[in-house]
């Protein structure tokens, strides 16, 4: 789909479903490990591109010789593929051969220290605008979540002229609802869709929500 990652707030799962671009397809999924940056590292950092910031994050470039590690890293996370009810396969080789086929992908940076600490995406340019987003490990719970999820949904609204957005969220997922809530997404019953559990093959309802522009 997330301000404070707290147990039992909304962003304490690393992302929400993208309803609208059925699975990641372009992402392959190693746990995510804090790196110790080097000095090339470090400029590579400050040099992305800006696209939307606030006191507490920004939202930048992608750049998949540095930020491919921790976004394969992260999908091999349990609480991530729960998220997105998507188990992926395929080695880091191959998931950096895959296009990113996404209208927006970026990194979220923590501004006092320019540290990489999520994604988010929006859904590919022909399909729903569905909004969606990872938090990598180390940081959840953290204050992080909401403030990114509220900032890229307004940069999204703005930058590609939207009137609304999408996102979505398992019936299990009560934090993500939450989370959802307090960013001001609404439920939209006619998007919900029916689909069987990744590893169980049960039944399971992911729920869509729509945050209007006005």
């Amino acid at each position: 789909s997330f301000l404070g990652l707290v147990p039992g707030r909304a962003d304490d799962l690393p992302g929400l479903h993208q309803r609208h671009n059925k699975r990641p397809d372009s992402i392959a999924p190693v746990f995510h490990h804090k790196v110790v940056m080097s000095k090339e590292d470090m400029k590579m950092n400050r040099n992305r591109k800006i696209y939307f910031k606030n006191n507490l994050l920004s939202l930048a470039e992608y750049c998949p010789a540095f930020d491919d590690h921790d976004y394969y890293g992260c999908w091999q996370d349990a609480a991530t593929q729960d998220g997105y009810n998507y188990k992926m396969r395929g080695s880091l080789e191959e998931f950096r051969a895959r296009p990113a086929r996404t209208r927006l992908l970026a990194v979220i940076i923590r501004n006092e220290d320019e540290e990489p600490v999520g994604i988010v995406s929006l859904s590919p340019e022909g399909t729903l605008p569905d909004l969606a987003i990872m938090l990598y490990k180390p940081y959840r719970g953290k204050g992080y979540g909401t403030n990114a999820f509220a900032l890229a949904a307004q940069y999204c609204l703005e930058a590609f002229s939207l009137d609304c957005l999408y996102a979505g969220c398992y019936e299990t997922n009560e934090i993500s609802r939450k989370m959802l809530k307090a960013c001001g997404f609404v439920p939209n019953p006619d998007g919900d869709l029916q689909e069987v559990h990744y590893l169980t093959g049960e039944p399971i309802t992911q729920h869509d929500y729509i945050l209007h522009r006005n």
